[in-house]
């Protein structure tokens, strides 16, 4: 098992540094995943903010939930902070975690990060004592100015369930980002995973709007299908 981590970490930082000595920086190319946390740290003093519109349907019925999702770079750079909630209403915790950037370019184009927390109890049926760790690792790699891709991986230790997460973004002109994103969760037997086809397009360098419908794909599900709008925007 430490010779497998050894061999994915020599392997990761690889691929962080294949593009120092020819690093363009993407950061005015591509935006923000839809759902999927980004694979590094923004630069101290950069603000990142998402909402999210969520409409979902599955055997309890229809619900309509709000999502937030605020990032900054803090302290120094490769070091962010983030609040966190996919859904307002329904959602039983807010995720508040620090990444850091273990290995990446000067442009941030490709490299990996490690980020801890915890889940603050929000929900109504929960106990606000409900307190609960996350761990998780997270990487992003862009293929020049065609394709970006963000994943990462994060381990609730209090209920010792794994969340899976991975989005490819496409650019397909100056503001048409088509968006494919895969994310899941796997507890003990019982795995959930769900595929999210949508559309970005950015309003200007700072800002875009997105749309999407995301529909599971396991036996196990939280939901049958749902359709997300979003706005996000940095400064």
């Amino acid at each position: 098992m430490k010779k497998s981590a050894v061999v994915l970490a020599v392997f990761l930082l690889v691929l962080s540094g294949t593009a120092k000595g020819q690093e363009v920086d993407n950061s005015k190319v591509f935006i923000k995943p839809f759902l999927v946390h980004s694979g590094l740290s923004p630069r101290l003093g950069q603000y990142d903010f998402r909402a999210t519109a969520l409409l979902s349907r599955g055997e309890a019925g229809e619900k309509i939930d709000f999502g937030v999702h605020y990032e900054t770079g803090i302290v120094a750079d490769g070091i962010s902070m983030c609040f966190r909630t996919d859904g307002i209403q329904n959602e039983k915790f807010l995720d508040y975690t620090w990444q850091y950037n273990v290995a990446n370019d000067t442009a941030l184009n490709n490299g990996f990060a490690v980020y801890a927390g915890f889940a603050v109890p929000t929900g109504s049926d929960v106990s606000r004592s409900d307190y609960r760790g996350l761990l998780g690792l997270s990487y992003r790699m862009t293929f020049g100015q065609v394709a970006a891709w963000n994943a990462g991986i994060e381990k609730d230790t209090a209920i010792n369930s794994i969340e899976y997460e991975s989005s490819f973004l496409f650019k397909v002109s100056e503001r048409c980002f088509p968006s494919l994103e895969i994310r899941g969760v796997i507890k003990g037997s019982d795995v959930t995973a769900y595929v999210f086809p949508g559309l970005k397009v950015k309003v200007n360098d700072n800002s875009s709007v997105g749309m999407g419908v995301q529909g599971a794909v396991s036996l196990m599900r939280d939901f049958d299908i749902e359709a997300l709008f979003t706005f996000d925007t940095s400064f």
